[in-house]
């Protein structure tokens, strides 16, 4: 797997992790959470519309799991 791969296969786990850590964080802070004056709030959604970006979507998952198993793949989405 090339190194450009493997720096997209981190990206995409960097985001899935960071807006789980935020999930809980949101969910462990109770009632709260949910008005829309809390941090909380916005650093939740904020997390969840980083995981939808083009460059770090879980659709990438399938795409270097391609490569990393030798399957050819458009490279241009890498």
């Amino acid at each position: 797997m090339s190194t450009r791969a493997r720096i997209r296969l981190a990206c995409v786990h960097a985001a899935q992790s960071a807006a789980h850590a935020t999930d809980v964080v949101y969910t462990l802070a109770g009632g709260t959470s949910v008005f829309e004056s809390s941090p909380l709030q916005r650093c939740l959604r904020d997390a969840h519309v980083a995981t939808q970006h083009l460059m770090v979507s879980p659709r990438l998952y399938e795409t270097l799991g391609r490569m990393f198993f030798g399957i050819d793949i458009d490279t241009a989405s890498i």
